[in-house]
């Protein structure tokens, strides 16, 4: 286990000595280059309400870039014209069969539930 009382001891150490010390006031050559070098970084207003004049980019460019531009664009075209594709060429008949089979499987299995129970109970299965 950690010893957590010599933990604080340390801390209590530090914190002793970070109080003994004076307090160091910055000078006023300091606080003015510091206080040239915030009013630097603020911005400027007038450039700021120059901003609304720039050029609108068109609706299509902005529905790509949010989409996720060109790369993402591709992906979706692709995928359209293989669904176009798929839909157009028709599903060959042993696909559809199995797609057919596959829809009405939980049907099938209730069906053979029903007779397979002993005892003579049975499930009445509706439609609807």
């Amino acid at each position: 286990m950690t010893d957590l009382n010599r933990d604080d001891d340390v801390l209590n150490t530090l914190f002793h000595e970070l109080k003994q010390q004076t307090t160091v006031i910055p000078s006023d050559d300091l606080m003015a280059r510091i206080l040239a070098d915030a009013a630097e970084m603020q911005p400027n207003p007038h450039a700021l309400m120059a901003s609304d004049t720039l050029p609108r980019r068109p609706l299509w460019q902005a529905v790509f870039a949010a989409i996720g531009g060109w790369p993402a664009v591709s992906g979706l075209a692709t995928a359209g014209i293989a669904g176009i594709w798929i839909g157009v060429s028709g599903l060959p008949d042993s696909v559809a069969g199995n797609f057919t089979a596959l829809l009405s499987g939980p049907e099938v299995y209730l069906y053979e539930l029903e007779d397979g129970l002993s005892g003579g109970s049975s499930f009445e299965i509706e439609e609807g």
